[in-house]
């Protein structure tokens, strides 16, 4: 038959009484953080749908005049690729650096944008989100 696990505390005799309410108190305090950091990535999973519908009304704005930014929509400028066509080339967390900086391209049709340190973590969210197939995403998203 199994036995279960015993947290052994340094300095207590075990099998004493004292030994058996450390090891219960250090169980407890160990269940307790588990429920804390459980809580925590609870609460912080709307906060990343905020980030990324954040991201995508941004790219809306600034990319959707020309670029198709959703998962099947077209571009409504033919020459413009769409979004999710590019992250083969361009991983979305690659382009953080040239967000900031501003975009720059071969082609003069393109503005050159910059964005705030916020509004690229929402726009290489959003990014990222949309370069995962429908079944690999998150539930929060």
């Amino acid at each position: 038959m199994c036995q279960p696990a015993t947290i052994r505390t340094p300095g207590v005799r075990h099998g004493s009484v004292a030994g058996r309410g450390r090891a219960r108190s250090v169980g407890v305090t160990l269940t307790r953080a588990v429920a804390a950091a459980l809580l925590a990535a609870a609460a912080a999973a709307p906060a990343v749908a905020d980030v990324v519908a954040r991201g995508e009304r941004l790219v809306r704005v600034h990319c959707g005049g020309c670029h198709a930014v959703g998962r099947a929509d077209d571009s409504p400028l033919t020459d413009a690729p769409p979004l999710r066509a590019m992250f083969g080339a361009y991983p979305p967390a690659h382009l953080a650096e040239a967000l900031a900086e501003g975009i720059v391209t071969g082609h003069p049709g393109m503005p050159e944008f910059r964005f705030a340190p916020a509004e690229i973590d929402a726009v290489v969210a959003y990014l990222e989100q949309l370069s995962r197939p429908a079944a690999r995403r998150r539930p929060a998203e």
